[in-house]
């Protein structure tokens, strides 16, 4: 994910790697958005890595900073 930072198309807030799942905060950018981001970085860990996802995510918009600090 951090390649995807370097290139300014996320930025990485929090990052929880689970034993079965991540659990991450990111903002992304209006051009490039959360879908092809995300489905790049699968594959890519698919890939390289032999990981199996499941075929969706869960999202969850933060609003305010509230809520940030909650969910961080």
């Amino acid at each position: 994910m951090a390649a995807y930072e370097t290139l300014g198309k996320c930025w990485i807030h929090l990052m929880m790697i689970m034993p079965d799942h991540v659990h991450m905060m990111v903002t992304f950018t209006k051009q490039h958005g959360i879908k092809p981001v995300l489905t790049a970085w699968k594959g890519y860990q698919t890939r390289t890595l032999g990981i199996c996802w499941q075929s969706d995510y869960f999202e969850h918009r933060l609003r305010n900073d509230a809520e940030f600090s909650e969910k961080a």
